[in-house]
Order: C-alpha cells, then sequence, then structure tokens
C-alpha cells in the first residue's frame, strides 16, 4: 500500500529517462540545482498498415471447458482462431471480413464458441473441434457482450442498449429489451442478470423475465496523490482526492455470487496544468509513483448483501481485462505497457564545469498483474454525496513477461493455474502453466504471421510516459463520459477521437488547436509526459484516428419522429443547422451558446453516445439540453417548441 508521505524528502529529484533521441529541445530553464528538463523527439520509422487495427476492447479469449484448447478472436488478423495448449499449435483460423472485428466469446453447453462481430451487428457461431463456421446471425447494431444466460440461450448485450436474448443452435431473437444505452457486459448471478454499462461502470440487475429490479452505482473514492508542494517542488506533499468510476472494461461473477467489475477511476478534484519539469508532469504527477495519475485502475465488488468492496491498483495503464482465479485472486490484462524503444523526456545536470550528465531511466510497467481481492467489504454502495475512504493502492504480483500488450487473458477451467495471454504487436499467446509458481517462464505461442504493426494504434494505446495513454481518455477510440476541472480552463467534457474528426479541426473545446501536431505538443508532451513525434509518426497516428468508426445510430433514419425533427432541426425556426451544418453537422466556428465563453461547435455525429452533453456536461440527457439551464434559446430557438417537437428533435439527434 502507498503511505501518507511515500515519496516526501529534498532527496526526491525527477531524473527521467534514458534515449536521448534527435531533435531535442528544452522545456524550461534550469533551476537552482542547475536541471533542466529536455524533451527529444521520436525519429523511429514509422508503420501503416493498409488497414489500422481496431482499438483494444478485452475479453477476446477463452479457454474452452475441455481445457485443450484456446479460442481466440483476432481483430488485427480479421481472424477467429483455435489454438492447442498441449503443443502449442494454432489448429484452424476462420477468416472474417475486414469490417466485422470479432469481440467477446463465450462457449455453451453443448462446446459451440459465439463471438460477437461488433461491427457486423452480428453474432457467429463455431465449431471449435472443427474449425468451422456454423453460421452467423444479425442481432443489433454494435454487439459487445455475450452470456449463456440459459440451457441453449444466450444473450447479447448492445452498445445501442439492446439486451438481445436467441437461442444456441439457431433461430432469430426471442426477446429484445430497451435498456439505456452503453451495455458492455452481461453476466448470470443466480436467478438474475447483471448488465453493465461501459463509461459510467453502472449495474442493471434484471429478473429472469427482464425486469429491471435495481441497479449498483459504484462508488467515487479518495485516492492519494503526491504533488508537488509548489514553492519547494522537489519535496512532495499527500492529499487526498475524489475518483470517478469510469470505463467498465470487465464484469465477471465470482463463485460466491459477487459481481466483480475491473474499471478505471477518473479524478474529479481539479487537474493543474503546468508544464512539464523537472517535478513532474500535469497528468501523471512526479514519475515514478503508483497510482499517482489522473486516471486510476481499479475494481469493484458488488457482494450478494449489497456492499462493495474498492480497490486500487498500481500497473500500466488500460487493465482491459481480467479472469479470476480460485482463493479470490484475479490475474489483469494491461494494454498500456511502455513503448521499450522510445526515447524518453531527460534531466541534464550542468554542475560548474557545464558537462551535461542524464539521469538512469525507470523500469517498464508490466503487462501482467495478480491481485488478491478483499474477503470483506467495505461498505454500502455510494450515496452519491460524498467520496468512500481511500482503499489505498494495491500492489498487485506484477510480471514483465513481455514488453508487448496484453489485450485479454484466460484462465483454464481445468487447470486454474494455467493462464493464457493474448498479446498484440506482434499477435501471439503467451501460457503461463503454472502462475503459482511463474518466474519468468512461459511459452509463446505466434499467432499466424503476427500482424502488421500500427505506429498510430501504438501512439493511442501505449503508456505515454506518466502512467497515462491517451485511450485511458479515449477507451475504443471515443471517450470516456467525463467533465475534467481543468485550472486556467474549467469545466471540459472529453471529445470523442470517433466523430469525424478529419473534418471539424481546429480542435478542443476553445479551437485552439489547429490540428494534431498541436495536440500532441499540448497534451501528449505537455500535460501527459510523452516525446515529441516525427512528421511520418504524425501522419500514422492521423491515418489511425481518420479510420475510426463512427458508433452506430440509435433508431433508424426512416423513423417518423426522426423525419418529423430533421425538418424540425433544419428549419429556420429552430436555426439548429446554422452551426450544426453540412455532412459533419459543424461549421468548425467556434459559437457562445449560453453557457459561457464562445467553444468550437462540436460535429454531431454518433452525439446519442455522448451523455452527458455540452462541454460541462449540463445536460444529462439528449432531453436536458433544452433545458434554459444548458443555453435555452442562445443554443438553437427551441423554447416555444411542444413537448412533442422536442422529442422529435431528440429522435432526429438519436438517428446521426
Amino acid at each position: 500500500m502507498a503511505r501518507p508521505g511515500w515519496f516526501d524528502g529534498k532527496a526526491y529529484r525527477a531524473i527521467l529517462v534514458v534515449g536521448l533521441g534527435a531533435g531535442c529541445n528544452t522545456f524550461e530553464p534550469p533551476n537552482e540545482q542547475g536541471a533542466r528538463l529536455v524533451i527529444p523527439t521520436d525519429t523511429r520509422p514509422a508503420e501503416q498498415p493498409d488497414q489500422p487495427l481496431p482499438p483494444v476492447t478485452g475479453g477476446t479469449l477463452l479457454v474452452t471447458q475441455s481445457g485443450t484448447l484456446a479460442v481466440t478472436a483476432v481483430p488485427e488478423l480479421d481472424a477467429v482462431m483455435g489454438v492447442s495448449l498441449s503443443d502449442s499449435r494454432v489448429l484452424w483460423s476462420i477468416p472474417l471480413e475486414p469490417s466485422e472485428v470479432p469481440g467477446r466469446l463465450v462457449e455453451d453447453e453443448t462446446g459451440v464458441v459465439h463471438v460477437v462481430l461488433r461491427r457486423a451487428g452480428a453474432v457467429a457461431s463455431i465449431d471449435p473441434g472443427q474449425g468451422a463456421l456454423l453460421r452467423t446471425r444479425a442481432v443489433c447494431a454494435e454487439p459487445r457482450g455475450i452470456a449463456v444466460t440459459a440451457p441453449g440461450e444466450l444473450t447479447v448485450a448492445c452498445a445501442s442498449g439492446q439486451l438481445v436474448t436467441l437461442p444456441a443452435a439457431d433461430g432469430e431473437p426471442t426477446r429484445v429489451l430497451e435498456l439505456p444505452l452503453d451495455l458492455r457486459d452481461v453476466v448470470v448471478r443466480g436467478d438474475e442478470l447483471v448488465v453493465s454499462r461501459f463509461k459510467s461502470v453502472e449495474l442493471l440487475h434484471l429478473s429472469r423475465d427482464g425486469a429491471v429490479t435495481g441497479t449498483t452505482q459504484p462508488r467515487s473514492v479518495l485516492g492519494a496523490r503526491h504533488l508537488p508542494i509548489e514553492d519547494e517542488p522537489e519535496v512532495l506533499r499527500t492529499v487526498h482526492e475524489p475518483f470517478a468510476p469510469r470505463i467498465a472494461w470487465k464484469t465477471l461473477v465470482a463463485p460466491d455470487g459477487s459481481v466483480v467489475t475491473l474499471h478505471q477511476r477518473a479524478l474529479e478534484a481539479e487537474v493543474v496544468l503546468s508544464e512539464p519539469s523537472t517535478s513532474g508532469n500535469a497528468y501523471g504527477g512526479p514519475s515514478g509513483g503508483p497510482c499517482n495519475t489522473i486516471v486510476q485502475n481499479a475494481v469493484t465488488v458488488v457482494r450478494p448483501d449489497g456492499t462493495t468492496t474498492d480497490v486500487t491498483f498500481a500497473g500500466a495503464p488500460l487493465a482491459v481485462d481480467a479472469a479470476l482465479l480460485p482463493e479470490g485472486r484475479l490475474v489483469v490484462a494491461h494494454a498500456g505497457t511502455a513503448d521499450p524503444g522510445a526515447p524518453r523526456p531527460f534531466v541534464v545536470m550542468e554542475p560548474s564545469s557545464g558537462a551535461p550528465v542524464s539521469g538512469a531511466g525507470p523500469a517498464l510497467g508490466s503487462n501482467l498483474s495478480l491481485l488478491q481481492l478483499p474477503s470483506t467489504s467495505s461498505g454500502a454502495p455510494s450515496d452519491g454525496e460524498s467520496p468512500a475512504p481511500d482503499p489505498g493502492c494495491t500492489v498487485g504480483r506484477t510480471f514483465l513477461a513481455t514488453v508487448q500488450p496484453a489485450v485479454a487473458v484466460a484462465s483454464n477451467p481445468k487447470a486454474p493455474t494455467q493462464v493464457v495471454v493474448q498479446l498484440r504487436d506482434p499477435a501471439a499467446l503467451l501460457v503461463v502453466d503454472d502462475l503459482n509458481g511463474f518466474d519468468g517462464a512461459s511459452r509463446t505461442i505466434p499467432l499466424g504471421n503476427g500482424g502488421p504493426r500500427d505506429t498510430g494504434f501504438d501512439l493511442v494505446h501505449r503508456d505515454s510516459g506518466a502512467g497515462i495513454a491517451c485511450a485511458s481518455c479515449h477507451p475504443e477510440g471515443g471517450e470516456d463520459g467525463h467533465v475534467w476541472q481543468f485550472s486556467g480552463i474549467g469545466p471540459r467534457r472529453t471529445q470523442p477521437l470517433n466523430a469525424a474528426i478529419e473534418h471539424t479541426a481546429p480542435y478542443h473545446w476553445d479551437g485552439d488547436l489547429e490540428g494534431l501536431g498541436a495536440i500532441m505538443s499540448a497534451v501528449f508532451v505537455g500535460r501527459m509526459g510523452g516525446v515529441h513525434q516525427s512528421a511520418e509518426r504524425l501522419a500514422s497516428l492521423e491515418s489511425w484516428l481518420f479510420a475510426l468508426p463512427a458508433p452506430a445510430p440509435v433508431r433508424p433514419a426512416d423513423d417518423a419522429a426522426v423525419q418529423r425533427g430533421k425538418a424540425l432541426f433544419e428549419s429556420a425556426e429552430t436555426g439548429c443547422a446554422t452551426c450544426h451544418s453540412g455532412k459533419w453537422l459543424t461549421n468548425n466556428q467556434s459559437v457562445a451558446v449560453g453557457t459561457g465563453k464562445a467553444l468550437q461547435v462540436p460535429s454531431l455525429v454518433g452525439i446519442a453516445h455522448r451523455a452527458p452533453f455540452l462541454h460541462d456536461g449540463c445536460a444529462r440527457t439528449l432531453a436536458d439540453r433544452f433545458d434554459p439551464d444548458c443555453g435555452g434559446d442562445a443554443h438553437g430557438d427551441t423554447s416555444a417548441l411542444s413537448p412533442e417537437q422536442l422529442g422529435d428533435l431528440v429522435a432526429y439527434l438519436e438517428s446521426l
């Protein structure tokens, strides 16, 4: 556990990393000790495949009940593969179309494996013994989670809010429930189904007949951060600040009926923005501190009696997948390991002779963590008023099995201490035959040709250098639904990367960043502890970002209410299309809409998926957007519209 004052003392010096790189520049003049921080430029060749790699989603791996076969969805290879665990061979590979993107998998009681095809809106069923595709069925616009909820029955959770039940063997859906948007996982706990929501981490509890019987919202908790004292930046003070639950990467059910959710937490207190210096950076604080960033790795355990246990744990960012092991242990896969070949900012100490001396570098983050979950609860779910006490910073058993990102993990039901890890860059499975006796020995099974390398994908998903990745706030290429409080700026809701950003420059709510290079300089380097990127590497990042597809619309365009709402939206009566104009529904201008200063007009592409709305999150729903407290008629002339007309406008927005 991290203790108050753990980093205190004048002996602390943020002597950062090795790797001088080319094109170095100094971010600050020498301090009183003659130290200055230098930011190099990464000039390594960029790698850019014809088809950009899909974002990491986690959950793309299972070990069958036989214990002999791993089945893995490999989006970067457009395939689902079966791998023998006994002799480390790829037994079969089922090719998919690049547009399908396989995700979560589940095995039914007959041994058939079902995998969601996220962008195809379908479920594929596979005979793993023969390596044969049995059938593909459409289910919803963007399926995410899947579970066997009864013998012969599958249930699929969709980003668009549908919970679809269908026969495992074949046939059309037997039930479609309309739940809130942004569903993630569906799991079975006794006589109920529990469905998670991705960005909010809310759990929906449903009876077997489909009625919502309750909800559980994991609570905000206090977290200890170690920050420099303003007048003495080499001395750190410990502060406890609230962190809100965000991004439910994986939800599981433990043998005792507890629901275990692996997620993130995002800082709710003010983020003090300052240039990177020898004292650290804005998003990660002083380098080297576990659980010290503005985004934390977390686990929430909701016990059968409704009480909860909160865990904050150290490790690389993007803890995207987990598997439960015996004796209350959780093995976690980290996709945000640092790039070992990247140059890092470094401190130069200038003695009286004038000869520069660079500091030593920190260890790389591990891609696998083993946590012991607490056996006791720490209180009731949040009352929504005050954060729970600081659970401390758990430092689990970590393994640097490889520097590759770990994107999924599964245990063997026949040998629970055997763990299989799915890797990217290149694609492979890592098999740890005995986690209890793990001493660094493991076997790696390459998947096909390993797949392409993608510099843009790496820049988004790897640790930037401050214990955070771009995907920490932009998971799956989208956004985290969080309203950040920035010093000198105010509240700013995270903006999406998958909303036609190729066509919506300048960037940020203030419209003050002309292009991607400006964003990387201001945020990746200026706040996240990263380094400058060459023009070639920036071009690869741009290609990756611009290829991200927008989320699927919630409503069909031919819906009658949508058509009425479209007419209202485009009419002079409301004036909505004055700013939200053209194919991308923005004029790319900064406009004051009654919520403060003039801000950039966002694209409305995929807007239904981006609650809460506006820069300060003042509108919890699209209907709330028309409340006078969120701009009123300064944001479109809508106060004279009837409730039915406002409903039509919302329907149109849900179709975008």
